[in-house]
C-alpha cells in the first residue's frame, strides 16, 4: 500500500519586487508528511544502540539508559536488526548487528543489564563501531540509524567536531543516519547537535537520567512511522539572482540554487524553511520565479517528487510597498534567525567571551526587536543580564541550546 503523498507549501513575505532597487524577499517553504488513512505496514529498522558506560555514568543514569534500551529492544519484530555497542576507554561490541528474534532480544537485553559504569570517555570510536555494524547491513527498503547515547565530553580518541561531522555526513550519504542523546551538564552539546546535524538524526537533551525512557521511545516511535526517505529540497534561483538558507542547517549551495536534504520523515511531521532572496534590478523583465522541488522515496521503493513555483513579480516602489508584508511570516523567519545567534551568544560565553556575547544579545534586540513577542523580549533581556554577570550555569546554557536547535529546525 502506497503511503499518502507529501505536502509542499511555498509562501512569500512579498509578492511585489521593486524594478529601481535590489529586492530582499524571505520564502517560507513548508514539507507537510500527512497522516496516512490506514495504517501501511512499517519499514523494517536497522539500528545500533551506542551506549556509554563511562565512569560518570554512575548513579541513576546507566540504569535508565538500560530501561530505556531493554524497552526499545522489546518494540522491535524478526524482520528489524540491532546491535548493541559500549564505549569507555574503549569501545565493544557487545552483540553484532542481527536479526531481532525472541531468543536474541533476550540475551541483548541480559547484556546491556550487565553493565557497569568504568573508564573514561572515547565516543568516536564507540560511534565508529556502531556506524560500521549498521553500515554493514544496510537495510536498501529500510530505516538505517545509530543511536548515540552520552553523559560526557570525549576525553579519549578522536574529539575534534569538525571530523567527527565530516564522518557522520559521509555515512549519511551512505544510507545510515545518527541520532544523539546528551545527558545532564558535562556533555559537548554543540559536538552532539553537529553529529546529528550532519548525520540526518535529531539531537536531545536530556537534562534528567529518568526522561531518557521517554524521549528514546520518541525517537523509536519515530522511526517506526517513517513514510519518506532520502527526502530532498532543491530550490533553483534564476540568474542575477541569490539565495541564503536561515538557520545554518546544513545544504548544498550551487551556481543554481541550493539542495537541502532531509532525509526520512515521519506521519504527521511538518518541517518549515526559510530563504532569504535578493533579486536584481530590470528595466525589462516581468517577474522571478524559484521553482521548488521536493523529492523522495515512499515506503515501497517508489521514487516521487512535487514541484511548486515561486513568483515574484516585478512593480514599481510605490506599487511594492502599496501592498502590506506578510508580517506573521517575517516573525517566523526572524524566529529562526535569532535562535542562530542566541546559539552564537551561548558558545561565545561558553568559551568565557563574554563580552562578545553580550554584543551578539545586543545585536538581537537592537536588530529584531520589532518582530519579537514580549515574551521572547522579556527572554532575552534575562539572558543578557545572566550573561553580563557571568551566572550563566552550564544546563541552563544546555536548555537554551536545546531549545534554539529545534526552533532553528522549525520542526513540528
Amino acid at each position: 500500500m502506497h503511503s499518502a503523498p507529501l505536502r509542499l507549501e511555498v509562501r512569500q513575505d512579498r509578492t511585489f519586487i521593486t524594478r529601481e532597487t535590489v529586492a530582499k524577499r524571505i520564502l517560507e517553504i513548508v514539507v507537510t508528511a500527512p497522516e496516512p488513512e490506514t495504517t501501511p505496514e512499517r519499514l523494517p529498522l536497522n539500528l545500533a544502540l551506542v551506549l556509554d558506560r563511562s565512569g560518570s555514568m554512575a548513579g541513576d543514569k546507566l540504569p535508565f539508559v538500560q530501561q530505556a534500551a531493554c524497552h526499545l529492544l522489546d518494540q522491535l519484530r524478526e524482520r528489524d536488526q540491532v546491535s548493541v555497542v559500549s564505549f569507555d576507554s574503549i569501545a565493544e561490541v557487545l552483540a553484532p548487528n542481527g536479526p531481532v528474534s525472541a531468543s536474541v532480544r533476550e540475551q541483548r537485553k541480559r547484556t546491556i543489564r550487565a553493565l557497569t559504569p568504568r573508564g573514561g570517555t572515547d565516543l568516536f570510536s564507540g560511534w565508529l563501531h556502531g556506524a560500521n555494524e549498521t553500515a554493514s547491513h544496510t537495510m536498501p527498503q529500510g530505516v538505517n540509524r545509530v543511536l548515540l547515547l552520552t553523559d560526557g565530553q570525549a576525553n579519549e580518541g578522536e574529539s575534534r567536531q569538525e571530523v567527527l561531522q565530516r564522518h557522520a555526513q559521509e555515512l549519511r550519504q551512505r544510507g545510515v543516519s545518527t541520532s544523539t542523546f546528551g545527558v545532564g551538564q558535562d556533555f559537548n552539546q554543540y559536538l552532539l547537535e553537529g553529529m546529528a546535524e550532519h548525520g540526518g538524526g535529531h539531537y536531545y537533551f536530556i537534562e534528567h537520567p529518568d526522561q531518557i525512557p521517554a524521549l528514546f521511545r520518541r525517537e523509536l516511535g519515530e522511526l517506526m512511522t517513517v513514510i519518506a526517505r532520502s527526502t530532498l529540497l532543491e530550490i533553483k534561483a534564476p540568474a542575477g539572482t541569490s539565495l541564503s538558507l536561515l538557520g545554518e542547517l546544513p545544504h548544498e549551495q550551487t551556481n543554481s540554487g541550493l539542495t537541502l536534504p532531509l532525509g526520512e520523515l515521519f506521519a504527521g511531521e511538518q518541517r518549515c524553511f526559510y530563504l532569504e532572496i535578493l533579486t536584481p534590478t530590470t528595466s525589462r523583465a516581468i517577474e522571478q520565479t524559484f521553482p521548488v522541488e521536493l523529492s523522495w522515496t515512499d515506503t515501497e521503493g517508489v521514487p516521487k517528487e512535487v514541484i511548486q513555483l515561486a513568483r515574484f513579480t516585478y512593480a514599481t516602489q510605490e506599487e511594492t510597498w502599496a501592498v502590506p508584508a506578510d508580517t506573521t511570516l517575517r516573525q517566523r523567519a526572524t524566529a529562526v534567525r535569532v535562535a542562530v545567534l542566541e546559539r552564537t551568544a551561548l558558545r561565545l560565553s561558553d568559551e568565557g567571551n563574554t563580552e562578545a556575547a553580550v554584543q551578539t544579545v545586543e545585536k538581537i534586540l537592537s536588530k529584531y526587536s520589532d518582530l519579537l513577542s514580549p515574551e521572547k523580549l522579556a527572554d532575552l533581556n534575562r539572558l543578557l543580564q545572566t550573561i553580563r554577570s557571568r551566572s550563566l550555569s552550564l544546563m541552563e546554557s544546555k536548555s537554551r541550546h536545546s531549545a534554539e536547535y529545534s526552533r532553528r529546525y522549525s520542526r513540528s
